[in-house]
């Protein structure tokens, strides 16, 4: 079933924002555990009880899942596109049902 990001994730990207110059790593994304400040340039997201941080890292890396957020994205040129939450929330993507489904497609990945 086709389900939006957002029953999966939240913004948090506020909570971690420090004014700074972008970088050069526009159309990325990361795993990461680690706390601390990140450039505005960049969308946060944590994820929700109900979600497997490791399998939305390797879901978002997929082409389908690129192209939606590059779709998505606002800027004028690639080299400034940027996929803000409210953007992001929308794109709507086949999940398994549960966390667990999640956790074993990860760990096959």
């Amino acid at each position: 079933m086709n389900e939006p990001l957002c029953a999966s994730v939240k913004d948090d990207s506020a909570k971690h924002k420090q004014t700074e110059k972008r970088h050069k790593s526009q159309g990325r994304s990361a795993l990461s555990e680690l706390e601390g400040i990140v450039s505005p340039a960049y969308t946060i997201v944590t994820p929700k009880k109900n979600a497997d941080s490791l399998f939305f890292s390797y879901l978002f890396k997929t082409p389908k899942l690129m192209n939606l957020f590059w779709r998505n994205s606002q800027g004028l040129v690639d080299d400034t596109l940027n996929c803000k939450f409210k953007d992001f929330e929308i794109v709507k993507v086949n999940l398994p049902k549960t966390k667990e489904e999640q956790t074993a497609i990860a760990q096959v990945l």
